[in-house]
Parts: structure tokens; sequence; C-alpha cells
């Protein structure tokens, strides 16, 4: 299916992008980088190049389970609070 942003070069498209993004929004991307790799939650830090971002966990991971001084820093995310979610998920504060 065709959309109207087919019909405009990609540096529109990105310079469109750019200046809608600001610190603080949560996005939803699909992330090549995770295992199987798959569509996540981000919560966009900084407006960068490329731009940092935390990923929303709907689990914490094993890895800051076992290191405590992570583990002091996971955020609880509630669907009360951020309707987006379907279920309680975690993201680790910056320090």
């Amino acid at each position: 299916m065709t959309s109207l942003g087919d019909y405009f070069p990609e540096e529109d498209k990105e310079k469109y992008v750019d200046r809608g993004l600001k610190p603080g929004q949560v996005l939803y991307l699909f992330c090549g980088f995770t295992q199987p790799p798959k569509d996540k939650y981000l919560l966009l830090l900084c407006c960068t190049d490329p731009p940092m971002v935390f990923v929303i966990n709907s689990q914490i991971p094993r890895f800051v389970k076992a290191r405590p001084e992570l583990l002091s820093s996971q955020v609880q995310l509630s669907p009360a609070d951020y309707p987006f979610l379907d279920h309680d998920s975690f993201w680790i504060a910056a320090r």
C-alpha cells in the first residue's frame, strides 16, 4: 500500500521525524539488537546521532539481577500510569 510519505525524498522524511523527536518521548520501534529481534518501547533520552535511549523491558534481565548496583536502579512502569503498556515493565534509571 502506498502512503503520502512515499512521495517525499528520504532526506525530507528524516528532517520531519527529527523535528518531532523530543527527549522524554516513548517510541515503539523495531530493535534488531534484541534476541530475538522485535518491536520494543524505548524512552528517548537525547536526540544525538545516534539517539540515546533506555530500553523498556517486560522483565528485568539476568545480567541486571546479578548486579545489586544495577538492580537498585530499576524503575517499575505500570499500565495504570503508562496506558501504552499491556503489563508491568521496567527501565533502568540513570545514576
